[in-house]
């Protein structure tokens, strides 16, 4: 049994003394499978495709108070994607996208029932886990300076990331200056991007490796010529992410961040 302690939709609760609802059907899974077809198309396929989770919402307005039905109906009607936020027992506060395709109501007992779409099947983590590389200390310069002086690059250190899902999920990588000649490497994926940039102290390099908003960022600025290798995704449990670069500062210039996902 699902249970959830909580829901709201863009902030708006829908678990008080206004309202009971729950959701029902929240892991159900629909594939198309597309075999091997060479007859017909003269290509080999072989994978399976996700469709949108179709869960329902259900509950009632236990205030039968029209204005309270009425405000419902203006938050859940409104055109576009809702966030939704479901504190699932076992599991903590994960939210996912969708839109309200039908709307349904008995007028005797004030019972709504609403078939979501979920166009990414997927549940996040509302908290991310995250984790800082870089040096704090090495055998290199560093400011102060501490004699005697070895001059050299220093080297990034390595964390662990966990991701408590049950399905692979993506990071997003954080980088801030002064530092160049960035490798950010996942070796439990065995996973890596080379980065060939020189930040300066004010810069922002942002790594986005989720697949809905994927891409490179110096600064907000799309910049993908900088990229080179895989995108980096992190395997359920424990990922062990190691970040080097060259820098004259004693800081940790990394910020790995992951939203856990379930399926």
């Amino acid at each position: 049994m699902l249970y959830c302690s909580e829901i709201t939709v863009d902030g708006f609760s829908l678990i008080n003394n206004k309202y009971k609802f729950f959701i029902n059907n929240l892991f159900d899974i629909d594939n198309d499978v597309v075999g091997t077809d060479l007859r017909d198309s003269g290509q080999s396929y072989d994978h399976t495709h996700m469709k949108p989770k179709t869960p329902l919402l259900m509950g009632s307005v236990t205030s039968e108070s029209i204005t309270d039905f009425l405000t419902l109906r203006s938050v859940l009607l409104r055109q576009g994607l809702k966030k939704f936020v479901v504190n699932l027992a076992g599991i903590g506060e994960v939210y996912f996208m969708a839109e309200i395709v039908n709307w349904s109501h008995d007028d005797l007992d004030s019972y709504v029932s609403c078939q979501l779409s979920m166009p990414d099947p997927h549940l996040y983590m509302l908290s991310p886990s995250s984790v800082q590389l870089g040096s704090i200390s090495g055998n290199s310069l560093t400011f102060p300076f501490v004699f005697p002086i070895v001059f050299g690059a220093i080297n990034g250190g390595q964390g662990i990331v966990t991701n408590v899902g049950n399905c692979t999920s993506f990071p997003l990588i954080t980088i801030t200056g002064t530092c160049s000649s960035l490798t950010i490497t996942n070796t439990t994926t065995n996973e890596s991007i080379y980065i060939d940039v020189e930040l300066l102290e004010d810069d922002v390099l942002v790594i986005d490796n989720r697949p809905t908003s994927r891409g490179v960022f110096l600064n907000g600025v799309p910049h993908m010529e900088l990229k080179t290798g895989l995108w980096i995704s992190c395997a359920v449990g424990d990922n062990n992410f190691t970040f080097q670069r060259s820098s004259v500062q004693d800081k940790r210039h990394c910020t790995v961040e992951l939203q856990s996902s379930f399926i």
